[in-house]
């Protein structure tokens, strides 16, 4: 009499037998917070995982057809194609990136230069101006002490008469 068969799980010796689980047994729905309609992000960050996992797979299925004797020079070629592809997507980005240095580098040079200009005519205009008010104060001296000359010594004296007082003030206090 042959052997009975053994299921993996079952045990043929008891009259339970223990139900397989059914892989094609629908998932129970989502909650309703959770589902697509109620949350767009959710449905579209979906979307775009499953566009990139079916377009790599379907990269992968054109590029790996093996052929009878070929798929070592198929899997060396797309895996050069590969890295053709990288090195140049890297060259790409260094293109990028310096341009974008060479470009913030231009954009503070002439901000750094436009500056300069501006202070630089400040500095002409505040130069000019003290210039003016000296040159007005001089020639307002010059009017007082030729109409003035007696108030203009009795006024050089009170000042020095002030000043030596403020300074024998100030040297009793200090010490």
């Amino acid at each position: 009499m042959p052997e009975p068969v053994s299921i993996p799980g079952q045990s043929l010796d008891t009259d339970e037998v223990t139900p397989r689980a059914n892989p094609r047994v629908v998932p129970p729905a989502l909650p309703e917070e959770a589902s697509p309609a109620s949350n767009p992000r959710l449905n579209q960050t979906a979307e775009t995982i499953g566009s990139a996992v079916g377009s790599t797979v379907r990269e992968v299925k054109t590029r790996l057809r093996v052929v009878k004797g070929g798929a070592q020079e198929s899997i060396s070629s797309t895996a050069e194609d590969w890295k053709q592809k990288a090195g140049d997507t890297v060259e790409q980005a260094k293109q990028r990136a310096s341009d974008a240095v060479q470009q913030a580098t231009s954009k503070a040079s002439e901000a750094l230069d436009a500056a300069r200009q501006r202070a630089s005519a400040a500095m002409d205009t505040a130069r000019a101006k003290a210039s003016e008010s000296m040159h007005a104060a001089r020639t307002r001296a010059a009017y007082y002490r030729e109409e003035y000359p007696v108030q203009v010594v009795m006024g050089a004296a009170a000042a020095g008469f002030v000043l030596g007082v403020a300074l024998r003030i100030w040297r009793s206090n200090r010490g």
